[in-house]
């Protein structure tokens, strides 16, 4: 594995909204990562919406769907939004697309 595939991500705030970049792959091994990155966000003061922008992303298993969907819930709990954007690698959203989570995300395949 090249250093480009290990999960990495950056983090953005402006006014009430997070925006997590995630850069290479979120799988079993960087699911705590993903886990830890997104509590942190949502402690945040004033937060009302969080963003995990997907472009970067070149492979996604069912662990991190799993906590990308922990992320969802747990921000509806709080009265917060959610959102997954910019699905690009075409792996990435076939397994969105084949669990059904594209369409609780509101999320279109790329054309």
């Amino acid at each position: 594995m090249n250093s480009f595939e290990r999960f990495q991500s950056a983090v953005t705030d402006e006014d009430d909204t997070i925006t997590v970049a995630a850069f290479g792959e979120l799988d079993l091994d960087s699911v705590d990562d993903l886990r830890e990155i997104v509590g942190r966000c949502l402690e945040v003061p004033g937060v009302r919406r969080l963003v995990v922008n997907m472009s970067q992303v070149t492979f996604c298993d069912c662990a991190a769907l799993g906590a990308l969907m922990e992320a969802r819930e747990t921000t509806l709990r709080r009265r917060m939004s959610f959102e997954l954007t910019d699905v690009k690698e075409p792996i990435v959203m076939r397994l969105l697309t084949l669990t059904g989570i594209d369409a609780v995300f509101g999320l279109n395949p790329p054309a």
